[in-house]
This record gives C-alpha cells, sequence and structure tokens, in this order.
C-alpha cells in the first residue's frame, strides 16, 4: 500500500518518502471520519485492504492469468477440459471479462482515493510549514487543519479539549513552537551518520508538576510516529541540573541515580517508558515555560541560534515564554498540559516522515494530593522534599548546555525542599 501511495505521489510530482506516507497510514487507517473534515481517511484507505485480483476455480491444473491495465485475474482450472468444451471456454472468458471490468473501477476508485489523500497530505504540510509566528488567533487554513486533527484524533479527552476556540489557537502555537525547534534536525543532511537515520531523540525541558487528574498512558504516545516517552524520576520527585543535563545528552543511566532528602518507595531498574508501562493511568504532567525574567531564557535563546541545542540525532526543546506573549504572574495550578504538548509534536514529526522518541528533562512534584498506591502501582514515588541527582563524574555533559541549565533547576530543587505542593 504504501509503496503504491508513493509511485502516485511520484506521478503527480509530489514529494513525499514512502515513510511518510506509512506513517501517515498507520497514523489514520483506522480513525472514523467525522463531518467537516478534510478527507474521510476510513472511506479513502479502506479500498487498499480489498483484493485487486480475482480467481476463479474450475479444476486443479493449470493456471491462467489474465492482465488487462495492470489488472491480475488468476482463473485455476484444467486446461484440456477447457480446450474440449467451447462452451465453457466462452463462459470462462466472459466471467473473466466481466470481473477484469469490475475489478478495474474498484482499482480505479482505490488509485482516485490515493490521489486524494496525498494531495490532503500535502495541504497538511503546507500549512503547518507556513504556520509563521505567535498568533492570539487561528485563520481559515489553520482551522481547517485542526478540524482534520480532531476528526482523527483518537483520544477523547484530548479530542474534548480542542473543540474549544481557544485550546485551539493554543495547539496551533504548540505547533508553531515545536516546529521552529524541530526543523533543523528533521531536515538535518547529517542524519546518514546516525545510528537510525530517519529516528530522532527530542528532549523536551521545562518546570514541570503533576495535577490530580489521571489520564491515559497511551495519551503519552498518541500515534505510532511516537516510539516512546520517558519519564525519568520517580513521581512526586524533582530532579537537579547534573539529571536535566544528563538527560539532555543522553548520557545518564539508571545506575548513575541517587537521590537526596529521602528514597523512592521502591527503585526500579529502568526509567518510567510509557511503552511498557502495565499500568493504564499516570497522573496528568503540566509544564510551565521559563520566563523571561529568569537568566536561563537568555542563555537558551543564544544556544538555540547558535545550533548548540542539536546533538547528532537529539535535538532539545527548552519551553520558554514567547516573546509575544504578554507578561503574566505564572499560576503554578495552570501550565500546559504536557500530553497535548506531546501531541503537537507528534504531528510534527509524522508530516516529516520521522519517528521519535521523547525525553522529559522536568520536576514531578505533586501540586496536591499524594497518590502513594497509584504512583507505586504505575512507577515508583518519593514523599515531598525529595530530589533525584547523579554523579557528575559518571556522566558525560555538555558544560556551555550544564550552566544553562543549572539556575534552572538547582534554584527550583532548594525552593522544594521540605516542602509539600507548591
Amino acid at each position: 500500500m504504501t509503496q503504491l501511495m508513493g509511485q502516485i505521489a511520484r506521478r503527480n510530482n509530489i514529494e513525499v518518502p514512502l515513510e511518510v506516507l506509512q506513517n501517515f497510514n498507520q497514523a489514520t487507517l483506522h480513525h472514523k471520519s467525522r463531518p467537516g473534515s478534510l478527507v474521510d481517511p476510513m472511506t479513502a484507505l479502506n479500498c487498499l485492504s480489498r483484493a485487486s485480483t480475482s480467481t476463479t476455480t474450475l479444476a486443479p491444473g493449470t493456471v491462467m492469468t489474465a492482465i488487462t491495465g495492470g489488472l491480475k485475474v488468476g482463473m485455476n482450472f484444467s486446461l484440456p477440459l477447457f480446450l474440449s468444451s467451447g462452451a465453457m471456454a466462452s463462459q470462462v472468458l466472459n466471467d473473466a471479462a466481466r470481473q477484469i471490468k469490475e475489478n478495474s473501477s474498484i482499482l480505479q476508485e482505490k488509485l482516485d482515493a490515493l490521489k486524494e489523500i496525498i494531495k490532503q497530505f500535502a495541504q497538511l504540510k503546507h500549512v503547518v510549514e507556513n504556520l509563521g509566528g505567535y498568533s492570539a488567533s487561528i485563520n481559515t487554513e489553520e482551522q481547517d487543519l485542526v478540524n482534520y486533527i480532531i476528526s482523527t484524533c483518537e483520544d477523547p479527552k484530548l479530542a474534548e479539549w480542542l473543540q474549544e476556540k481557544a485550546n485551539q489557537v493554543e495547539f496551533i502555537n504548540l505547533l508553531r513552537y515545536s516546529l521552529r525547534y524541530l526543523r533543523s534536525i528533521l531536515e538535518s543532511e547529517d542524519r546518514t551518520r546516525w545510528e537510525d537515520k530517519d529516528h530522532i531523540h527530542i528532549v523536551f525541558v521545562a518546570h514541570g508538576g503533576v495535577t490530580d487528574t489521571f489520564i491515559p498512558t497511551s495519551s503519552m504516545v498518541p500515534i505510532p510516529t511516537i516510539r516512546d516517552t520517558i519519564l525519568y524520576s520517580p513521581w512526586n520527585c524533582g530532579i537537579n541540573a547534573h539529571v536535566a543535563s544528563g538527560i539532555a545528552v543522553g548520557s545518564i543511566k539508571p545506575h548513575h541515580r541517587r537521590f537526596e532528602e529521602g528514597e523512592p518507595n521502591v527503585l526500579p531498574e529502568d526509567w518510567n517508558r510509557m511503552r511498557k508501562s502495565t499500568f493504564h493511568k499516570i497522573s496528568e504532567i503540566t509544564v510551565h515555560p521559563v520566563s523571561r525574567d529568569e537568566p536561563v531564557w537568555k542563555a537558551f535563546q543564544e544556544l538555540f541560534k547558535a545550533n548548540k541545542l542539536q546533538k547528532e540525532d537529539r535535538i532539545i526543546i527548552p519551553y520558554l515564554q514567547e516573546d509575544e506573549e504578554e507578561d503574566e504572574e505564572e499560576d503554578e495550578e495552570e501550565g500546559c498540559r504536557f500530553y497535548v504538548f506531546v501531541f503537537a509534536m507528534s504531528w510534527i514529526v509524522m508530516l516529516w516522515g520521522k519517528t521519535a522518541t521523547i525525553h522529559l528533562a522536568a520536576c514531578l512534584n505533586r501540586r496536591y494530593n499524594l497518590w502513594r498506591n497509584e504512583w507505586a502501582a504505575q512507577y515508583a514515588y518519593t514523599e515531598d522534599g525529595v530530589y533525584m541527582t547523579a554523579d557528575m563524574d559518571a556522566i558525560e555533559i555538555d558544560e556551555e548546555l550544564h550552566r544553562a541549565i543549572k539556575s534552572m533547576f538547582d534554584r527550583r530543587v532548594v525552593a522544594r525542599e521540605g516542602r509539600g505542593p507548591m
């Protein structure tokens, strides 16, 4: 199916990599279309699951194949019997001709559906590529994009959230923000040197916390484009700059972790990988941007402009307050739902024909209640005031990046020591 879509794309002078079509199929094949969507993915792709060949069996023996317009119709029958009976031969050929005509019509429907999918795919990518900068509103094309995303969204909670106009504006801005950092690595000419040239690692660096709301674990790996989303600390646990720096460059391993001011209830052997989680619910994680009055805001801006946030197949996305956003006092009870950010990044990665693993470098301290039983069942947890650190001599870090991260995390770790929810 993907190969055929690729051929049609090339014939229509549309450059769509086969991997993109494969990811696009996986993301839309099993979704039901809703009224008003840009394209009906179920109708378009259902045709592809039907066989384009038909076999009429008369008796074991020789196989005769009639090919018309590239459509193959197999007829398995006894050749001597066929030749000895003019009536049978006439009937078989008439049946074959009728079947070829019917299958040709079906095949044309398939091709038309594929052409429509490719056309709409190109339109989706064009809209995303040209989103521009931060905006407090969305235009008609962006609204169509949101409608299509809603129509293919499997997560009822997220689909409901996207119904609100203010949330639609926020989501489009998250797409803009994600693309700003991801474009360089998605279009990198150096990817042939990577272990997996079509897979990237996204490290999301932010102030974080968890709420009293629980969401499906699947929300953190919304489509096959996202191979995994990895959390590093236990629930209700902070991290310091050593850990955040190790996550950023991919050098920290489970045996490097240490804990200050307490210990987790258990110490799992691996990180908290959403794909492998056997518990179907996790606490909702909220992320908060670095404000412009924090020293790290300017440091990250300079690192981004100097192209120092990409490390081979790894891109670091710091969550920074936008230049255009109004200065507002951060509300610790609000923030952006991290799974919404994951969903936005998954669409960017899919449209560029790649896959990704997302790594979260953020504290997971509680805002309200301690959910000891739930957190213990899903992974692990700590009591208030505990934070995770690592031996700096044991992990590789980027000195310039570490200096930027240090003021961001260590300040908040100190603020949380010995305290409950913030």
